[in-house]
């Protein structure tokens, strides 16, 4: 668990998935944990998860891991919601770098709403270079060309994200409500009722 401060008009509100949960307006509102002690060993296995009901399904960053200075530097990471070429909107979408090359950027077709609660997670497997993507414990997308090289960890921002600053679209604050946050160091690989399943390994006793 890390501390976060609340910024802008993020608040806390008891209308939260699993008790209370963090709302955001979309206007520079996020809460962060900044110059974080003990960094993120984000160079291999990964999974994140959370719980979103949106009021804007067309641009909001749900995590950004970098520092939040108001420029987009390399070796950050961004995971959003955003509308797709097409005008579909409530796509996710996670971002590397500067969001360019063959493994900066992956979208996932997921079509949220707004106004619905959704557990929505991505793993990552650094020995294959892929990240697969869930909403409500189906998995949406499998094996999704991603690189994850150097993490820059000084900040953990939950709402907003430098990406957008930068120029890169649909990278912008989020509007609705996040709840239950999760960064684990390894991938997971099934889903309980919208509650992520660690892999299920063999048992050695006799």
């Amino acid at each position: 668990n890390r501390d976060l401060t609340l910024s802008g008009n993020a608040a806390l509100t008891a209308s939260g998935k699993m008790g209370y949960g963090l709302e955001l307006q979309g206007s520079n509102d996020y809460a962060i944990a900044d110059d974080v002690s003990t960094p993120l060993d984000m160079n291999s296995d990964w999974s994140m998860e959370a719980w979103i009901n949106l009021d804007d399904n067309t641009d909001g960053t749900i995590l950004f891991i970098g520092e939040l200075d108001g420029n987009g530097d390399s070796n950050e990471f961004s995971w959003t919601i955003r509308d797709d070429d097409e005008g579909d909107n409530g796509d996710m979408q996670v971002c590397y770098d500067d969001c360019s090359g063959s493994g900066g950027t992956e979208t996932f077709q997921s079509n949220l709403v707004t106004g619905i609660w959704y557990h929505v997670a991505i793993t990552y497997d650094d020995s294959l270079t892929d990240v697969d993507a869930y909403v409500n414990g189906k998995r949406i997308e499998e094996d999704g060309s991603f690189t994850v090289s150097t993490f820059s960890e000084d900040d953990i921002v939950i709402g907003e994200s430098d990406m957008d600053d930068e120029g890169h679209d649909y990278h912008g604050d989020f509007d609705g409500t996040i709840d239950d946050v999760r960064i684990l160091n390894y991938q997971k690989f099934a889903f309980g009722g919208g509650l992520m399943i660690s892999k299920v390994q063999p048992s050695t006793d006799t």
